[in-house]
């Protein structure tokens, strides 16, 4: 709904996708705009706001890193991630938005530029995220807290944790190209771009209709529905050519997660100049 690909009228989608996004603690109208901008400035160092590489970000990762020295820490970091990026406590986001008049990314704040005209929207978001939490503390104080979080914190996390490790996946791999401001282009973000397979007979992929191995086709059309995406894939690898990029498909995506979280650590030493 966020993307435009879930149907048609937009008020529908949009209505259908404010009650999703509520019961799942998430601000839909703030995250399809800032998500929006991900698509628009991808590999875009200063206005990108999805794992931004940067110096801007380094400091970030000093203050997790007792957290990152195990798998454990990557996974926990992972689940709750979200709700991390969405109130800007600590975001690998672009550095344009490191400082005010910006909120990071406080997907709740009304005067964040980011949300010009949407003032009224950012506060529905924060009625519904009030009320959905406060509903499920009602149900900790009925049904005590450990049924609620198996059968409602616990599958939110889980789905986090889908939502950030694909987008890590996806953008942050080793060897990463990001493009100062003054140098990046739509074009060469979309290039930078790639589609990845995960588990045996591309499991993974499957079970999340198909966001790894179609990623340039979404970052192109977000509102292609998924079950087209696999055909405009076909189309992109004729006409991009060399240009298209598919990596080899890695077994486990839980390893491969890890694998690169530690790998991206690692980095920092030599990763002061991002032009190229």
């Amino acid at each position: 709904c966020g993307h435009g690909a879930f149907c048609k009228p937009r008020w529908l989608e949009s209505c259908i996708g404010f009650l999703v996004h509520s019961f799942l603690l998430s601000p839909f109208f703030a995250w399809r705009e800032s998500h929006r901008r991900h698509h628009r400035y991808n590999k875009n160092s200063a206005l990108d706001m999805a794992w931004v590489k940067g110096e801007h970000n380094k400091k970030e990762y000093g203050q997790i890193k007792g957290m990152l020295n195990n798998p454990l820490g990557y996974i926990f970091i992972s689940s709750i991630g979200f709700f991390i990026y969405i109130f800007g406590i600590g975001t690998k986001i672009g550095s344009r938005y490191q400082s005010r008049p910006f909120y990071r990314s406080n997907h709740f704040a009304t005067k964040n530029p980011i949300y010009k005209g949407m003032e009224n929207l950012i506060r529905l978001d924060r009625i519904a995220f009030i009320f959905s939490l406060s509903l499920s503390l009602l149900c900790c104080v009925k049904y005590g807290f450990i049924t609620v979080f198996i059968h409602y914190y616990g599958l939110i996390f889980i789905v986090h944790f889908w939502v950030v490790t694909f987008t890590y996946t996806h953008h942050a791999n080793e060897g990463e190209i990001w493009f100062h401001e003054d140098e990046w282009t739509f074009e060469k973000g979309l290039i930078c771009t790639y589609d990845r397979e995960f588990g045996i007979g591309n499991v993974i992929s499957i079970i999340l209709h198909r966001i790894t191995d179609t990623h340039v086709a979404h970052h192109l059309s977000p509102s292609v529905p998924h079950y087209y995406a696999k055909k405009v894939t076909e189309i992109l690898q004729r006409e991009m050519g060399a240009d298209y990029r598919r990596m080899p498909r890695c077994r486990s995506y839980l390893m491969e997660f890890l694998r690169e979280c530690r790998s991206w650590k690692n980095q920092w030493g030599c990763m002061d100049d991002y032009k190229t």
